[in-house]
């Protein structure tokens, strides 16, 4: 695939239902197209990394534009690589969760 479209975020779906989607497209160097919604951490996140493009939902143009300018930036794939390897490691992952983990029950 050259792309992937991420639609309908909201909020509460943010982390909740994408990260395995998310993470198994930004692994595989495939950037994302994501319909922008107002306080999603996910489109905050494709634009500080370059990891693809938040469209507006109401407009396809908006959607033509991101898969035009995604599909002649070769940089989107490697962005997406290193956003993985950087962000989404497994082992650094389940470390945090560890550490936070013992943090909680330490405050008990």
């Amino acid at each position: 695939a050259d792309l992937a479209l991420l639609l309908g975020l909201t909020p509460a779906a943010d982390w909740s239902v994408w990260p395995v989607k998310f993470a198994e497209y930004l692994g595989s160097g495939i950037p994302l197209i994501a319909e922008q919604e107002v306080g999603t951490d996910l489109t905050r996140e494709i634009d500080k990394w370059g990891i693809g493009c938040v469209v507006d939902r109401n407009s396809p143009a908006s959607y033509e534009n991101a898969i035009n300018i995604i599909t002649n930036q070769g940089v989107y794939a490697s962005n997406c690589i290193k956003y993985a390897r950087k962000r989404m490691d497994l082992n650094k992952t389940a470390k945090q969760y560890f550490r936070l983990y013992k943090q909680v029950l330490a405050d008990d």
